[in-house]
């Protein structure tokens, strides 16, 4: 079910959208395009008319590169200042930070004339970065949370699988820019089309809005303990202000001695071991994905300061977070050169 908006046109706008406009920015996902398109192109299919004209939009050419290098030749530029219902912009977590003058000033001239705008996963960072998700409600990958909290606190984040508010349109990224494209499907064309489309897409079901982004507990740490989950969920709910050993074993519902036991029968690992390595982790995504000072991710992985941090991080994954950043950048900066 799509989120409640206020009164208004938008809720009329998104019910006869029908003009949509994929904006690629480079090393976009092409997970996330297909997601986003397919549901568009099946209604089509089902209908036996072209309900929804879809169109690929460039940013600095008529040609990007995507994350996994298959090159795509896009229908417009930003530059041709093209018009659409809803403009979907599609990103990977690899262009989380992609900045362009003339597609900022683009997006802002479509929010200055009351289009509707859609962000996927990672771009939602951008549109957020030109204060146009202020005051709005949205989504964004779960690897974003933390920091997209910290830098823009006048967002309203939530943590499902997509979120329409008004004019704005997110989804978190990857697959669920098709359960947002069924909602609107829904919405525009009724819940029946839109579940023969899932179906033929082989989904089970229609997925609501807030339904979590991340696979369950028990199924990632391959366990069915409810207590040792309970005291995973927790640590993986405090990265910043790590628990002590207590704190996580009183919220577990159990004493120390016991969480120890657990851990060691169901993980082969102490319980502590663990929680460092669910932060490392974190870390590391966070040295990939952002641009944030190895001090910052440091405070945000619950570590004392950016050298305790970087000692960790050399004894999990054997070479500093700066050569790991390094290599990440230099493999983005290789395949974006070859757009040029």
């Amino acid at each position: 079910m799509l989120n409640a908006s206020p009164p208004g046109n938008s809720r009329r706008e998104l019910d006869t959208a029908r003009r949509l406009g994929f904006v690629l920015l480079p090393q976009f996902s092409l997970l996330t395009l297909s997601a986003a398109w397919e549901g568009f192109r099946l209604a089509n299919s089902q209908t036996g008319a072209a309900t929804y004209v879809c169109q690929t939009v460039g940013v600095t050419g008529r040609e990007v590169r995507s994350s996994n290098d298959i090159i795509v030749k896009t229908d417009k530029e930003v530059a041709d200042d093209p018009s659409f219902d809803i403009t979907f912009v599609i990103s990977s977590l690899n262009s989380a930070e992609f900045r362009d003058q003339r597609l900022e000033v683009w997006l802002q001239a479509q929010a200055a004339k009351g289009k509707l705008l859609a962000p996927i996963g990672s771009a939602a960072v951008l549109l957020a970065r030109i204060g146009l998700l202020n005051g709005y409600r949205c989504v964004t990958h779960w690897k974003h949370h933390e920091q997209f909290l910290e830098r823009f606190p006048r967002v309203r984040l939530s943590r499902g699988l997509y979120c329409v508010d008004r004019e704005r349109l997110t989804a978190a990224g990857g697959l669920s820019a098709l359960d947002l494209g069924l909602s609107i499907i829904s919405r525009g064309l009724g819940s029946t089309l839109a579940k023969q489309v899932a179906e033929e897409a082989l989904l089970a079901r229609l997925r609501s809005d807030n339904e979590a982004q991340r696979m369950d507990t028990k199924i990632r740490y391959e366990v069915t303990e409810p207590r040792l989950i309970r005291a995973l969920e927790m640590m993986e709910a405090n990265l910043e202000r790590p628990l002590s050993l207590t704190q996580i074993a009183s919220a577990s519902a159990v004493s120390e001695r016991q969480l120890e036991r657990l851990f060691a029968k169901y993980m082969k690992k102490r319980p502590l071991k663990v929680y460092s390595e669910i932060r490392l982790q974190y870390a590391r995504e966070l040295v990939k994905s952002t641009t944030e000072s190895i001090s910052r991710i440091a405070a945000a992985c619950g570590f004392s300061d950016g050298s305790h941090l970087c000692r960790q991080y050399r004894a999990a994954f054997g070479e500093p977070p700066t050569l790991t950043r390094q290599k990440s950048s230099e493999s983005g900066h290789s395949a974006a050169s070859e757009d040029n």
